[in-house]
C-alpha cells in the first residue's frame, strides 16, 4: 500500500460476478481490523469518508474480494488528501444539515439511509446511518433524517446553553415536502405507518427549538454521508466543510 497510487477522491467498485468471492479467513481478519480504524477516523476528523466506511461495515461477516478493494481505495484516498483537516475558526453560529438516500432496490427489507452534519466555526458532529424503518418514499425517507438530525441539535443546543451560548439553530433540508410534513399537520393522514416518535420533530418545531428551512441540494453539506458522489461535486463539498483541503 505504501507504493499504491494515490486518491484526491473516493471511489468505489460495484460487485459482480467476478469479484463477490470471499476472502480468506486471515484476510478477513485483517479487513475487519482496518474497517475499525476507517471507522474510528471518520468519527474522529474524516466524515469524508464515513458514508464508504459505513458500507464497508455491513460486510464484516463474510467480506469479499470487491469489499477489500474498495477498503484499499479509501486508504488510498486518506493517503491522497492527508493534508485535509478540520480548523475551527469564524462566527459562533451553529447549523445543521440533513439529507437521505432512498433505497429501494425490490428488497423490502432494505433501509434507506440517513446523514447529517452540524456545524459550529467548522463541523462539530456528523452521523451516516440507516435508517430502523422502511421509508415508502423519498419524502418520507427525508422526514425520518430530519427527527434522526433534530435529536443531535437538541442535544448541542442543551451543550451549548450549559456553556453560556444560547443558539437559535436552523436544520437544512433539501426537500421540500418532508419539510411541509414537519410544518404542516395536515400531513398526518399520510405517514399513518411512521410510528409516534418518528413524529416527534413536529413537536419540537411547534416549540420553536429549532427551525426548518430548504436548501438547494448543491448547498447540501450532508450529501456525501449518505451517498457517493462524483468527484468534482465531492472535492467541492470538502471545501466547503473543511478549512485545510
Amino acid at each position: 500500500m505504501h507504493e499504491a497510487e494515490i486518491k484526491s477522491s473516493p471511489e468505489w467498485t460495484p460487485a459482480d460476478k467476478y469479484n463477490s468471492n470471499p476472502l480468506s479467513k486471515d484476510m478477513a481478519k485483517i479487513y475487519r481490523s482496518v474497517n475499525g480504524k476507517l471507522i474510528w477516523i471518520s468519527r474522529a476528523t474524516r466524515h469524508d469518508i464515513t458514508f464508504n466506511a459505513h458500507r464497508l461495515s455491513k460486510q464484516l461477516r463474510e467480506p469479499r474480494q470487491v469489499d477489500w478493494l474498495n477498503m484499499k481505495k479509501i486508504v488510498r484516498y486518506l493517503s491522497g488528501t492527508r493534508t485535509r483537516g478540520i480548523e475551527l475558526g469564524g462566527d459562533l453560529k451553529l447549523e445543521g444539515y440533513c439529507d437521505a438516500n432512498w433505497i429501494t432496490p425490490g428488497d423490502p427489507k432494505s433501509r434507506s439511509i440517513s446523514g447529517y452534519i452540524f456545524m459550529l466555526m467548522g463541523p462539530v458532529s456528523w452521523k451516516t446511518e440507516m435508517q430502523t424503518i422502511i421509508a415508502e418514499s423519498t419524502q418520507e425517507a427525508e422526514y425520518v433524517a430530519l427527527n434522526t438530525a433534530g435529536k443531535e441539535a437538541v442535544s448541542l443546543i442543551e451543550l451549548l446553553h450549559y456553556l453560556g451560548y444560547d443558539q437559535n439553530l436552523t436544520i437544512m433540508c433539501d426537500n421540500k415536502a418532508a419539510i411541509a410534513m414537519v410544518k404542516n399537520t395536515v400531513w398526518h393522514g399520510r405517514t399513518k405507518h411512521i410510528r409516534v416518535k418518528g413524529h416527534w420533530i413536529r413537536q419540537e418545531y411547534e416549540n420553536k427549538t429549532f427551525d426548518v428551512r430548504y436548501i438547494n441540494t448543491k448547498e447540501q453539506l450532508a450529501d456525501f454521508l449518505t451517498k457517493p458522489l462524483l468527484p468534482k461535486h465531492h472535492m467541492t463539498m470538502c471545501e466547503k466543510v473543511f478549512a485545510r483541503c
